[in-house]
């Protein structure tokens, strides 16, 4: 078994190239170059506050105790308390929760925004999203919304690096961090 540093890291790999991948065909199949992505304006900061309220809100609704209690949420989080991610989750460090959510923000949605929703649609990305984070059926329903949600963000703003990007990666520290400290405190059974 990895330890928790190795883990933190094999998870930073493996999101690493994931994003050179996702460049790498975001280039080849859709055009050289994006840089209209991940430019700041106002527009791109009015829709980040959109996406922070929606996505925020919802991670805040789904680590909430009560919801946690509901049997197909309960089902989801014995699965990642009891598996290698929940050993993570309750070991590592909140910097290392930062740096694999920020990674996995910015591969997951250079991949399935940029690229996949450039090149298949906003539909079409999205049910890939969501299979690709299927644990359970009710895992790939609340998947499939976050993503549906993304995608809308990102087909209204344009942006992908403050609305998108951003809002991915407060949305995953805020699930793990919520579940590492009910983890940890014995929250939970």
């Amino acid at each position: 078994m990895l330890s928790t540093h190795g883990f933190t890291l094999k998870l930073l790999g493996f999101q690493v190239a994931l994003t050179f991948i996702a460049i790498g065909l975001r280039l080849f199949f859709i055009d050289k170059s994006f840089p209209s992505e991940f430019s700041l304006n106002e527009t791109s900061l009015l829709w980040t506050s959109y996406c922070f309220i929606g996505l925020c809100s919802f991670a805040l609704f789904l680590t909430n105790p009560v919801v946690r209690k509901v049997p197909t949420v309960q089902k989801i989080m014995t699965y990642l308390r009891e598996g290698p991610v929940g050993d993570w989750i309750r070991s590592t460090s909140v910097t290392s929760l930062i740096l694999v959510s920020l990674m996995a923000g910015v591969s997951e949605e250079i991949l399935f925004r940029s690229f996949l929703q450039n090149w298949i649609g906003p539909l079409w990305s999205s049910i890939i999203f969501a299979l690709a984070h299927a644990l359970t059926f009710t895992y790939f329903l609340l998947a499939l919304i976050v993503s549906g949600f993304l995608a809308f963000i990102y087909e209204s703003s344009g942006h992908l690096v403050l609305p998108v990007l951003v809002g991915h990666f407060l949305y995953d520290f805020i699930v793990f961090l919520r579940l590492k400290r009910a983890w940890t405190t014995n929250c939970e059974p």
